[in-house]
């Protein structure tokens, strides 16, 4: 299922009950405080749809940022930068897989 903005925007999909979002971390993460935003109606429509966790893929990063929707909507703050509602949550309470750490998971494993 695509998620749009409140505009008709898609910016996210859920799949198997994760809002999945790619993203660019450099251009698209918020600098102070860093943290992760999403339109609230985004947040809200995917919970109604039974989304239990966030996954955040960055692109350009290769980092992948995930939590449970449970912590997002209980620790996020909002946000309003001249557009949409937003809801943020810093980047200190996500969990972050970076590559080089994968990479060596699976080099352990062999």
């Amino acid at each position: 299922m695509l998620l749009r903005t409140d505009d008709g925007v898609v910016v996210a999909r859920l799949v198997d009950g994760t809002l999945v979002k790619n993203a660019r971390e450099l251009k698209h993460m918020l600098r102070s405080p860093r943290a992760w935003a999403f339109d609230k109606s985004i947040i809200t429509t995917a919970m109604q749809h039974g989304a239990k966790s966030i996954r955040i893929e960055a692109g350009d990063t290769g980092n992948v940022f995930t939590v449970s929707m449970s912590k997002f909507k209980e620790k996020a703050f909002p946000l309003q930068r001249g557009y949409n509602l937003q809801l943020a949550l810093v980047a200190n309470l996500w969990d972050i897989e970076e590559p080089g750490h994968i990479r060596e998971e699976q080099l352990r494993l062999i």
